[in-house]
C-alpha cells in the first residue's frame, strides 16, 4: 500500500510574477495529482475488506485483514486459550501447555514428582516404576524397601488367575496350603493329601500311638539317694488310656551304691502284671510285680562297674493326664558315680 505524494507545488506558482511560464496550471499537473490520488486509493484497504467477528472466528476467508478489536475477539474464542498463552511468559524450563478447566484458562504445567521433561519427551521417574518390564506372567506389584523402588512379587505356591490370587495345595515337594482330614478319613487311613491335627490323631481308632523318650547322653549321680526324675526319660499321657510300659536301662555303677528305680506318674495303680528283668556279668534275675511300683522305689544290687541292663515291662492305665516319668537315684549315698548311660530308652505304647 501507498500513501498520496503531491507533485505540484501549487502554493507557489501564486509567487511568480504575471507571464512567468512556471506560473502556468497545466491540465497535465492535474492529470499527475489526480494519478497519484488515485493510486493511493485504490492501494489502500476499504472498510469490506477488514474481517467480522464472525469471520475472524470462522478462519475461513482468505481475502480479509484483522482489526486489532477483531483479532482480540479471536483470540478471546474457545476459553480465550490463544490470550492466555501469549500472556505466558518464560517459564526457564521444559514445560507442558494445557488447559486448566478449573481456571477455565491455558497455561503451563510444570512436571510434578514422578514425570520429567526433557525436550521433546515426558518420561515416568517415580520409585522404580520406570524400570519395570514386562515379567511376561501374573505377578503383583510390591514395596521393596531394602532397595526403595517397587519391583515385581515373585510367586511361590501362589497362582494368578486373572484378577484373583489362589493358595496352591501342598504336595511333599511343594508347599502350599493343606485340607485337614477329619476323623472318619483318619481311621480310613488311606487319603494322602490331607493334614492331621494332634486332636484328629488323639481320636483316631486306627493309628497306634507309641510314646517314647531315648536318653542323648549319660547321666551321672554321686552322694544322691533320692528318687527324681530322669533327665530324658518322660513321656506324656491321656487320662484314661491303657499303655503297655517298657523301659529299657543301661546302668553302670559301682557295688555300694547300687541302683534305686520308680516310676512316677499320675495316679498310682497299676493294671495288669509288671516284669523286671536285670542282667549283668553274663548272670540275669527276674522279679515280678502285682501292685506297689509306684509307691515305693525299687534297688538293684549291683556287683562291679560293667555295664548293666535292666528291663522292666507293665500295663498301666493313666489316672489323669500328665507326665510318666523313669525315676532313678543311688541305692545307698555314696561317692562312687551311678550313670545312666545314653541310649536308655522309655516307651509307652497306647493299647485302649
Amino acid at each position: 500500500m501507498s500513501d498520496y505524494a503531491k507533485t505540484t507545488d501549487f502554493t507557489a506558482k501564486d509567487a511568480l510574477n504575471t507571464g512567468d511560464p512556471l506560473k502556468i496550471i497545466k491540465g497535465s499537473y492535474y492529470d499527475t495529482e489526480f494519478d497519484n490520488i488515485a493510486t493511493a486509493i485504490t492501494s489502500k484497504l476499504d472498510s469490506n475488506d477488514y474481517a467480522s467477528t464472525e469471520e475472524a472466528q470462522a478462519e475461513a476467508a482468505t481475502d480479509k485483514v484483522l482489526s486489532p478489536s477483531h483479532l482480540a475477539d479471536w483470540s478471546d474464542d474457545n476459553a480465550g486459550i490463544i490470550g492466555d498463552l501469549q500472556a505466558l511468559a518464560d517459564p526457564a524450563a521444559h514445560v507442558l501447555l494445557g488447559f486448566d478447566n478449573t481456571a477455565n484458562v491455558g497455561k503451563a504445567f510444570t512436571a510434578a514428582t514422578g514425570l520429567v521433561i526433557n525436550a521433546t519427551t515426558v518420561g515416568l521417574s517415580f520409585l522404580g516404576l520406570e524400570a519395570l518390564t514386562d515379567p511376561g506372567a501374573d505377578r503383583i506389584l510390591f514395596w521393596d524397601d531394602s532397595e526403595s523402588a517397587f519391583k515385581w512379587l515373585s510367586l511361590s505356591a501362589l497362582t494368578i488367575t486373572t484378577t484373583s490370587l489362589a493358595v496352591d495345595a501342598g504336595t511333599t515337594s511343594a508347599a502350599g496350603k493343606l485340607e485337614l482330614a477329619t476323623d472318619a478319613e483318619v481311621n480310613t487311613g488311606t487319603d494322602t493329601a490331607r493334614a492331621i491335627t494332634a486332636a484328629s490323631l488323639a481320636q483316631a481308632t486306627t493309628v497306634t500311638r507309641i510314646l517314647r523318650a531315648v536318653k542323648t547322653s549319660d547321666q551321672s549321680k554321686t552322694s544322691d539317694d533320692t528318687l527324681a526324675n530322669d533327665d530324658d526319660l518322660t513321656v506324656t499321657v491321656v487320662s484314661g488310656k491303657y499303655y503297655a510300659v517298657k523301659a529299657l536301662i543301661r546302668i553302670t555303677s559301682n557295688a555300694t551304691p547300687d541302683f534305686k528305680w520308680a516310676f512316677s506318674a499320675p495316679g498310682s495303680t497299676t493294671e495288669g502284671f509288671w516284669h523286671s528283668q536285670f542282667g549283668f556279668h553274663g548272670n540275669n534275675g527276674n522279679t515280678h510285680y502285682n501292685g506297689g511300683v509306684f509307691e515305693t522305689g525299687q534297688t538293684l544290687a549291683i556287683a562291679g562297674a560293667t555295664e548293666n541292663l535292666f528291663v522292666v515291662e507293665g500295663v498301666y492305665k493313666a489316672a489323669g493326664s500328665g507326665t510318666f516319668a523313669f525315676q532313678w537315684a543311688q541305692g545307698t549315698s555314696d561317692a562312687g558315680a551311678t550313670v545312666v548311660k545314653e541310649a536308655s530308652t522309655l516307651e509307652l505304647t497306647e493299647i485302649g
